[in-house]
């Protein structure tokens, strides 16, 4: 039997976090269930519950004349995550140490994104992580080398982030074989896409010799929001084929059962995001606004007529088991990401930046360190395979996670499996 912790013990500075209450009396189990809440589990098999909830909810309940017992665990932490977190968390620190420190010289990289000017870094725009870095430009809505004309902030702050994911921050060049490895491909503006442009960028990929693409934004989808839109997959087919890897955002519309395109293409690693990090319990949580489900590559509209997307459910028969439809994403990283420290203090940049357009370059730093520059022979279903292997770090939600893997770890993409420490 625990210990009860009243109210007097809770930290004042606990505004809202998750509270495991367990063993309590069934009148307080009902008195529970009414109290505002956003998670909500109770075991069938004995008053047991779990919730995420206010402290002051919470407290209300712990001065009740008596609770049986309630034991408040260290909560989970709200994300704070600084890209030099996420390298840890990853395990893309632990690699380049023990394993190998550079990304090997044949790895180039494209972004397909709002072109790139370090000025407009949302996080670290004194830094310049991936400028000197940057081999190739193009903008494909103006059919020119330029990439900082308009405004470019969301395609900077991807590129610089992955930049730093591999532990670049600045001027010293020390984790590139080669450090002319950026492909910096415009294909929009601001928080817009341009679909034709990014088609002739996608194009421009399977001509030239890129190995991981990132594609930190995402299409709504339509009405039927689950099912495979099929616009480009037959592009990501012929690129996987050739050995690249197409990393995509999972959207951000809050939604179950639906996962923005191309992420819910079949050749399309789809990254969702977390928003809580268990330090203590190696557990994070997704995050609400990370869009997840199922993605039907064959479906029946009326009784006589079925329809599909026939590149990816060809790809779902002969990679995964048949059944025509595809769990997204497969894997997970930080959705919030804070800047790290500067001195002097730059007042210019966000507090933090917050989607699944910043898990993307964090899933393609341990891509290209831990897959890519390992000695294992990588192609599409080999990275399918040891992707849902990674469980160093699992996601913890109510209603859906990873049905694969977890939380992205170069780890085990280094040694093709999970490797327990």
């Amino acid at each position: 039997m625990e210990t009860t912790i009243r109210s007097n013990k809770l930290s004042e500075k606990d505004l809202t976090t998750t509270y495991y209450v367990y063993q309590a009396k069934e009148e307080h189990v009902r008195t529970l269930e009414k109290i505002p809440h956003t998670y909500f589990y109770k075991s069938i098999f004995q008053p047991c519950i779990c919730m995420k909830t206010q402290k002051k909810h919470i407290t209300n309940i712990a001065t009740l004349p008596f609770v049986y017992c309630i034991r408040v665990i260290p909560p989970a932490k709200v994300c704070d995550v600084k890209v030099s977190e996420a390298r840890e968390i990853d395990d893309i620190a632990y690699v380049q140490q023990n394993e190998d420190s550079s990304v090997d010289s044949w790895i180039d990289i494209a972004v397909i994104d709002t072109g790139y000017d370090y000025y407009e870094d949302d996080l670290t725009p004194t830094i310049r992580e991936a400028e000197d870095n940057i081999e190739y430009t193009h903008d494909f809505t103006d059919g020119d080398s330029d990439v900082t004309d308009g405004d470019n902030h969301h395609g900077t702050t991807v590129l610089d982030i992955l930049a730093r994911a591999l532990g670049d921050t600045g001027d010293d060049d020390w984790t590139y074989e080669d450090p002319k490895i950026y492909y910096v491909l415009k294909a929009g503006e601001g928080d817009t896409i341009d679909q034709t442009a990014a088609r002739r960028a996608m194009e421009w990929c399977l001509q030239n010799a890129v190995e991981i693409i990132c594609i930190s934004w995402a299409i709504e989808g339509s009405e039927d929001s689950d099912r495979c839109d099929g616009y480009w997959c037959g592009l990501f087919k012929n690129g996987a084929e050739a050995g690249k890897f197409w990393v995509g955002a999972a959207g951000n519309e809050y939604k179950t059962d639906a996962v923005g395109y191309p992420a819910k293409s079949f050749y399309v690693i789809a990254v969702g995001g977390y928003d809580e990090v268990d330090y203590s319990n190696k557990i994070v949580h997704r995050a609400d606004f990370s869009n997840h489900g199922w993605i039907k590559y064959e479906w029946t509209v009326w009784w006589f007529w079925k329809g599909e997307c026939e590149v990816c459910n060809e790809a779902e028969s002969i990679y995964s088991n048949g059944d025509h439809k595809e769990f997204k994403p497969q894997i997970y990283d930080a959705g919030v990401i804070l800047p790290p420290p500067l001195s002097p203090p730059d007042f210019s940049r966000k507090d933090f930046v917050e989607g699944t357009s910043y898990t993307v370059p964090l899933v393609a730093a341990a891509i290209a360190i831990g897959a890519l520059s390992s000695y294992i022979d990588y192609n599409f279903p080999t990275l399918r395979i040891v992707l849902s292997d990674c469980h160093e770090w699992n996601v913890a939600s109510p209603w859906a996670s990873a049905q694969w893997g977890d939380v992205v770890d170069a780890h085990t993409l280094w040694h093709g499996h999970h490797v327990s420490e």
